[in-house]
């Protein structure tokens, strides 16, 4: 009787262990998600302000300095 107990108690912890490997992979998923959008956004943004500079020569650099 205790040796069963024994495997009962090990195959509720090797279940527990799955869920939280499966909690702890969808967290780190969401995490690069999020990241990813964030790099999306930021180079779109950064492409967004190439075309402007390339629409309005005033804002280039040389507008800038004077020239």
């Amino acid at each position: 009787m205790v040796g069963t107990a024994v495997c009962l108690f090990s195959a509720e912890q090797r279940m527990r262990d799955r869920i939280a490997a499966s909690a702890r992979e969808k967290l780190s998923q969401v995490d690069r998600e999020a990241q990813m959008k964030l790099e999306r956004k930021r180079k779109a943004a950064m492409f967004i302000n190439l075309l402007k500079n390339k629409n309005n020569p005033e804002a280039s650099g040389d507008a800038k300095q004077g020239k």
